[in-house]
């Protein structure tokens, strides 16, 4: 039995899982702002028009700010997957050459 049987039974990242969430998150974020705008009542003059313009404001900021957070997330989800992949294939090489000296 080999070194690589011993301590676990498989190096393996799947950036393809990671790929997918990711874009799961960020069509989540476009959709985010594809619904968030509302329009404003330019043409009545009712006492209730500029607190809805200040909200309507406040919330298309804000959905911009969520979309912008979880796009990040998605850039940052993506380049760990990376750097795990990474780490996995040169452990798995690093296993490798271990098991070919512990043949000889």
């Amino acid at each position: 039995m080999g070194l690589k049987e011993i301590y676990m039974k498989e190096i393996k990242s799947d950036i393809l899982i990671a790929q997918q969430l990711g874009a799961a998150l960020k069509t989540g974020a476009e959709a985010l702002i594809s619904i968030a705008g509302a329009y404003k009542d330019e043409q009545t003059k009712l006492l209730g028009n500029d607190s809805a313009h200040h909200a309507i404001e406040l919330s298309q900021s804000k959905a911009k700010d969520i979309s912008a957070a979880i796009q990040s997330v998605c850039a940052n989800i993506q380049s760990v997957a990376e750097e795990f992949q990474a780490i996995d294939e040169a452990s798995a090489s690093r296993f490798q050459l271990m098991e070919g000296r512990n043949r000889e």
